[in-house]
């Protein structure tokens, strides 16, 4: 998979341990508070996951 392309939610998370190195579970949660899209590219979920893992517990 390329960066520049869009994919699914279902495409990402199929290949999320190779792409990411998380569990599909992960990519759920950090995209859930997120505007709900068709496609995203993988920079996107990148950052969604960076900011998600880093986010305080309360």
């Amino acid at each position: 998979m390329n960066d520049k392309g869009e994919f699914s939610l279902d495409e990402i998370c199929q290949h999320s341990k190779e792409l990411f190195g998380v569990y599909p579970e992960v990519i759920y949660g950090a995209l859930l508070p997120a505007e709900t899209k068709e496609k995203y590219t993988l920079a996107e979920v990148k950052k969604a996951i960076e900011k998600f893992v880093k986010k305080e517990v309360v």
